[in-house]
């Protein structure tokens, strides 16, 4: 009966060796895991959905952990904030270092600029061989600024890190151009979970209770409100251009959230453009909208532009981006970048005409489960982890 025990306990061990030697330890790289973002929501999506063996991941925040924790729904995770000093702060590559030993990281992930340079040195001295840099958005300043040593830094680390990853096509192109990139690099565009983002009855009670009426067109937004956004032109268009019971409501935060409240009650405006400032219900919010509008100067495959389309909503953008992969004819509007009449216009149309809203809205539900749904992403993530970790990439 001992002898029975020990074997069964040998062969425990033996599994349990197996599966530690199998494991694969993500580390994501994001400079900061506190407020929602496209970068944050397609990491909170992956990590969800890699939510068992042998993954494991580690969420390393340079600057802070906040509620988007909660968001995380898989047991396999660990999280650090490493709480980076504002300016250049030499202790990051060192801080990221024990953590990527303590963790035993086979593969680290780094997200955009603000991640590159310290993440890989600190990968290089943890000895992680396998090395993910993916960029997520139009993150050129330093060639538009002429800050000729981070353009040196990102021509170099490009060719170094293992893997190169954009979200859309058009970003991988100006990428390649712009940096003189001679290597490939893939192409994993966003998905959006459907069965969160569906389209359904409009939620009357929060329409009302918001003080929306029946009678309203309510033209919707999503974003962290960053300058780049462009909301604060876009806001003084809209209250020139649009008629009172076309609506205009924007949740998110972010740095320019107190002067966008200003701009708006400096015009008198609080009925017509409403900021709700953060939202974990925006699957709801979403489905009081009856159109969705994105005016950002920049953007690599809106997340939200994704759920907006998974809603069965009319889509309004500029044409940047990755933007044109996502906005056709079919489901909305593209004008170029600084025609801000023609985006007024565009919602101006989308009020008269509740047959085109329709149409669009359903054609987009339709592309969003044909070529963006989330089991896609994540198939990609998945196999590009598990070549990374075994060294075939």
């Amino acid at each position: 009966m001992s002898n029975e025990r020990e074997r069964l306990v040998q062969l425990d061990r033996m599994a349990n060796n197996k599966t530690q030697k199998n494991k694969i330890v993500i580390a994501h790289i994001v400079y900061s895991f506190d407020e929602i973002g496209g970068l944050e929501n397609g990491v909170i999506n992956i990590i969800n959905s890699l939510n068992s063996p042998p993954f494991h991941h580690v969420i390393c925040s340079l600057k802070s952990l906040g509620e988007l924790q909660q968001r995380v729904t898989a047991q396999n995770v660990s999280f650090f904030s490493l709480n980076k000093r504002d300016g250049n702060d030499i202790s990051l590559p060192f801080k990221l270092f024990v953590i990527l030993r303590r963790e035993k990281v086979t593969v680290v992930h780094l997200r955009n600029w603000v991640t590159l340079v310290e993440g890989y040195l600190a990968a290089k001295m943890a000895r992680v061989k396998n090395i993910i840099y993916s960029e997520h958005g139009r993150h050129f300043e330093d060639l538009e600024d002429c800050k000729t040593l981070n353009t040196i830094f990102k021509r170099r680390l490009f060719k170094r890190v293992d893997t190169l990853l954009t979200v859309s096509s058009e970003l991988a192109s100006e990428m390649t151009e712009r940096y003189l990139v001679k290597r490939s690099i893939t192409v994993v565009r966003n998905g959006v979970n459907t069965k969160v983002f569906f389209p359904s009855s409009i939620e009357i009670s929060l329409r009302n209770s918001l003080g929306l009426n029946d009678s309203d067109f309510v033209v919707g937004s999503v974003a962290r409100l960053a300058k780049g956004k462009n909301y604060e032109n876009f806001i003084t268009d809209f209250l020139a251009n649009q008629k009172q019971n076309v609506r205009l409501v924007i949740a998110g935060d972010g740095p320019e959230y107190a002067k966008l409240e200003k701009l708006i009650i400096d015009n008198n405006a609080q009925r017509q453009i409403i900021l709700l400032g953060n939202r974990d219900d925006i699957p709801k919010i979403l489905r009081i909208f009856d159109a969705f509008v994105l005016p950002s100067l920049s953007e690599g495959l809106s997340n939200v532009l994704l759920e907006a389309m998974a809603t069965g909503l009319p889509l309004i953008a500029y044409n940047v981006g990755g933007n044109p992969e996502l906005i056709d004819a079919k489901g909305g509007f593209l004008p170029e970048l600084g025609d801000d009449h023609s985006f007024q216009a565009c919602i101006r149309l989308l009020a008269e005409d509740a047959i085109l809203c329709n149409t669009m809205g359903k054609n987009n539900r339709l592309k969003a489960e044909k070529y963006f749904s989330i089991d896609s992403m994540v198939s990609k993530y998945r196999q590009i982890y598990t070549k990374s970790a075994q060294g075939i990439i």
